[in-house]
């Protein structure tokens, strides 16, 4: 049976005594506590038990799944994890836990020798059951029909859903089959990656995607689009994921998801080696719709800024309004 990873960390029942993390409390209250369990989920679902502080926009990404904290105060609150509280180790750039990496790496370890043990028994008894079918009981080989049943199946479908006017001057393969020669447009060095519903980190989705000629030439076929192109293309795209907060997806929603993200964009004119997350956000329309709050100010304080904006915009109108005659103050309650 295969080891599924639920994204497990130890919690030490009484973490909430460690001296670090109560001077932690000490500094940032209760709230600071749920921010740095918080971080240490991220941690838990990042790339080797690590996040990378020196990609771009980084701290805006963890600022989008901490919430209630700008990328200053991220910036901040990390900082003082690692040289105030002594909480996080900081090294090439990246932050991590050093006793959750430790347990973590030692649990992914543990898995891959029983996974290595459970495939070495599979070959075994595979092994075993092939010789006691081939030999009879007189040490004849025993004939087996199946292989080439499925062959003549096979061949059967390919020949029905390739046009008949094909050649195999096309490129493919030509298979003679009951007396019709039927061609295989796909070569026989092409990688095909099957989707599956496993989710994979951004940087291993984008080279499973590469990996895979099937996406590669649908896709650079379609947009007319080297595969150069395409992996700055797919970088570009995990830079939107990361600014989201989206940090794994599967194969089937990752590609469909980037399907969808190039059409917004055009790719004869836009570079995506300059691309920026933030400028691709889509924007609130409406004169009525609440702005993305201002850097240093929390979403509770600039959503009351737009209420009194919006009331002094109301009151203006209504101004108007009774300037103009279209309505009366007696109609708005005011005293004429």
């Amino acid at each position: 049976m295969k080891q599924k990873d639920n994204h497990w960390f130890a919690h030490d029942k009484n973490a909430m005594n460690d001296p670090k993390l109560m001077s932690l409390k000490a500094v940032y209250g209760m709230k600071g506590y749920g921010i740095w369990w918080a971080l240490m989920e991220v941690l838990r679902g990042s790339e080797g038990y690590r996040y990378n502080l020196t990609e771009e926009f980084a701290y805006t990404h963890l600022s989008r799944l901490l919430e209630e904290m700008t990328p200053d105060e991220v910036h901040k609150f990390i900082d003082d994890c690692i040289n105030r509280f002594k909480l996080l180790k900081l090294k090439n750039g990246c932050i991590y836990h050093e006793e959750m990496t430790e347990q973590l790496r030692a649990l992914d370890r543990k898995r891959k020798e029983l996974s290595d043990k459970g495939k070495r028994a599979a070959a075994a008894k595979k092994s075993k059951t092939l010789t006691d079918n081939e030999l009879s009981t007189s040490g004849v080989p025993v004939v087996n029909q199946t292989s080439t049943k499925e062959r003549t199946t096979e061949d059967r479908t390919e020949y029905n859903s390739i046009a008949h006017n094909s050649t195999a001057e096309d490129g493919g393969n030509a298979t003679v089959v009951g007396g019709k020669t039927a061609i295989s447009l796909i070569p026989d060095n092409t990688k095909h990656i099957a989707p599956n519903d496993t989710h994979y980190t951004l940087e291993q989705l984008l080279e499973r995607s590469m990996a895979d000629d099937n996406f590669n030439l649908l896709t650079t076929e379609l947009k007319k689009i080297t595969p150069e192109q395409l992996r700055n293309w797919l970088t570009a795209f995990n830079k939107w994921l990361r600014y989201t907060a989206e940090t794994e997806k599967t194969d089937t929603d990752y590609r469909k998801h980037f399907r969808n993200w190039l059409g917004h964009h055009d790719v004869k004119t836009e570079n995506p080696l300059t691309y920026n997350p933030a400028a691709d956000a889509q924007k609130p329309k409406g004169k009525y719709a609440l702005p993305p709050a201002p850097v240093g100010i929390s979403a509770k304080e600039a959503l009351r800024r737009h209420k009194e904006e919006m009331e002094r915009s109301r009151k203006i109108d209504e101004d108007l309004a009774i300037a103009r005659g279209k309505i009366k103050p007696e109609d708005l309650g005011r005293a004429s």
